[in-house]
């Protein structure tokens, strides 16, 4: 074992899981109340989390943001372990409303509040541009899915509405990423703006960076006091399979497409496509489930139980990606 990089995985993770167990303290002393939570996960995910992503694409040159490996390094193995645990359930006898969910929670990935962190930790502001490229095509797969999921294998008689699905998909994090990368394409074809402009620019850039820095020990912080240990009860085979899928199968396929698909790409495309796929199951997962009352406490369970053996299946990850 090489004493040097399990240094540097100890010198990534140790800060993001300490945030975590930190939120878990703050929830458990009751610093934070349920309702301190809602207010601070809608800053993070309308305020914070944009400003920080829009802050590291605008910048960047347009032509270095056209990944493939990362592109198909996300959306490939989603749709592979879909299709694989779809047919999983059928000899497993898993049926609805569990399926969805069991599905679902193989792949639906915590990329906003875990994968940023995990991506700067590792990578620096590259592995952050990389995550936000990740998260663009990733997130909107995840709750396209898992909508799906919920809808047509989950509980009979769930509503569907393609409204919501949209209003869902085209939420405040994608709207920063693609109002980044057309700032970005309108820069390398323009050029600069004048300086007049660039006035303004500063001073918008000004008030979003102390907002964007927010966010990322905050997001770590509200995950921690967001996890609830009671609502881990019963169907401990589909749960314990489900994470296992999520935090090892998945980005095992993504590690397997990527290194092997897309042989020339750099290290940093390869560690943050396999880290985006390796987070546990996303607090958006618990939200949409028990806003269509589909098995909400088994989807609570796999985040909870995700997030924490995360703390020892993220460092395996980092250890053979950094």
């Amino acid at each position: 074992m090489n004493l040097d990089r399990m240094g540097q995985v100890i010198e990534i993770s140790l800060p993001i899981f300490a945030l975590i167990f930190l939120g878990m303290w703050l929830r458990k002393k009751k610093v934070l109340t349920s309702d301190q939570l809602g207010g601070i996960n809608w800053i993070l995910f309308n305020l914070s989390l944009p400003a920080l992503l829009l802050r590291a694409i605008a910048p960047q040159d347009f032509s270095s943001l056209y990944q493939p490996a990362i592109i198909v390094g996300s959306l490939l193995p989603v749709s592979l372990c879909i299709i694989f645990f779809l047919c999983l359930s059928v000899p497993l006898g898993i049926h609805r409303p569990l399926k969805g969910p069991f599905v679902a929670g193989a792949v639906w990935a915590n990329a906003s509040y875990m994968g940023f962190p995990l991506a700067l930790s590792a990578f620096g502001e590259k592995g952050l541009v990389y995550a936000a490229i990740a998260n663009s095509f990733a997130m909107p797969s995840f709750i396209i899915s898992g909508v799906l999921l919920y809808s047509f294998a989950g509980r009979k008689g769930v509503s569907f509405s393609w409204r919501e699905l949209l209003k869902t998909v085209f939420n405040p994090v994608i709207n920063a990423v693609i109002l980044g990368l057309l700032i970005s394409w309108v820069i390398s074809i323009y050029g600069h703006p004048s300086e007049g402009i660039m006035v303004g620019v500063n001073l918008a850039d000004r008030i979003l960076e102390p907002l964007g820095q927010l966010g990322l020990p905050m997001a770590l912080i509200a995950v921690g006091a967001s996890l609830n240990f009671g609502a881990i009860d019963g169907k401990w085979g589909p749960l314990l399979l489900s994470i296992f899928g999520k935090l090892m199968i998945t980005p095992l396929l993504g590690w397997l497409i990527v290194k092997y698909g897309f042989p020339e790409c750099d290290r940093e495309a390869l560690g943050v496509a396999v880290l985006i796929l390796g987070t546990p199951c996303a607090v958006a997962s618990f939200v949409v489930s028990r806003k269509m009352n589909v098995e909400p406490e088994f989807v609570s369970a796999q985040m909870v139980l995700s997030t924490v053996l995360s703390v020892f299946s993220i460092p395996i990850w980092l250890y053979f990606l950094v």
